[in-house]
């Protein structure tokens, strides 16, 4: 299933967001710091906490620290939908990953999921690329399969016309996992070289988060993990 960036069992996982803050500004200037100057412990110490979402927890050690080098192959689909699934996992030979950092944050309930996750990128360029693959994506990928545990998993993609902007884009997945529908909604933006991805997922059989509200949930949640990789890399 897709969790934030990365696929992940589908009965696990209901939520992720993934964010990649910059000390630069939103053009890709520099302010006098470098969100690349950021070490991955100090990243770390930065993502979203049960603090920031009530009635979700969280276990530091379940922290992943790994960025993509091989490509999710896309068996349907045509190139647009394999570069947007390389844009999704920050594909660390196409965009030069420096920083993949993910957390997850569980429903108390335990139907529901969150990842935060910080991915960063040697320059502004490549992280907008990454965008413009997201974004070329959604206008010419609607529909795909990828294999996952030998299983093919046809997926379906929907953008979301209120979240796509200038350095921002946000879109619906469908994903049919185990006899059951995965639906993600997720939301990313890019500030100079570091993009932020916000993920919220659910499945038909155990629940699904209304598209308002969990539009609402990823960017105040985006808000919040980007002025807090902002204020540590000091950028006002």
């Amino acid at each position: 299933m897709h969790i934030g960036i990365k696929y992940v069992s589908a009965v696990a996982v209901t939520a992720a967001a993934v964010l990649v803050v910059t000390a630069c500004g939103g053009s890709g200037k520099s302010n006098g710091h470098s969100a690349a100057a950021l070490t991955d412990d100090q990243v770390e110490s930065l993502l979203l906490t049960d603090k920031d979402q009530p009635g979700y927890n969280f276990d530091a050690s379940e922290d992943v620290r790994s960025t993509t080098d091989t490509p999710a192959l896309v068996t349907t689909g045509d190139s647009a939908c394999q570069s947007f699934r390389d844009a999704e996992n920050a594909l660390s030979t196409k965009y030069g990953t420096t920083v993949d950092l993910r957390r997850v944050l569980n429903s108390a309930h335990g139907v529901t999921m969150i990842q935060d996750a910080v991915e960063v990128m040697p320059s502004a360029d490549k992280a907008s690329a990454l965008m413009a693959d997201l974004t070329a994506g959604l206008k010419g990928c609607k529909t795909f399969t990828e294999t996952e545990e030998n299983e093919p998993t046809p997926t379906t993609l929907t953008a979301i016309p209120q979240m796509v902007g200038d350095d921002r884009v946000g879109y619906v997945t469908r994903a049919s996992v185990q006899s059951d529908t995965e639906v993600d909604t997720t939301y990313v933006v890019r500030v100079g070289p570091v993009v932020v991805l916000m993920l919220e997922t659910g499945t038909v059989n155990l629940g699904i988060v209304p598209l308002p509200q969990a539009s609402e949930t990823l960017l105040r949640l985006s808000d919040l993990q980007v002025a807090r990789l902002k204020s540590a890399a000091g950028v006002s």
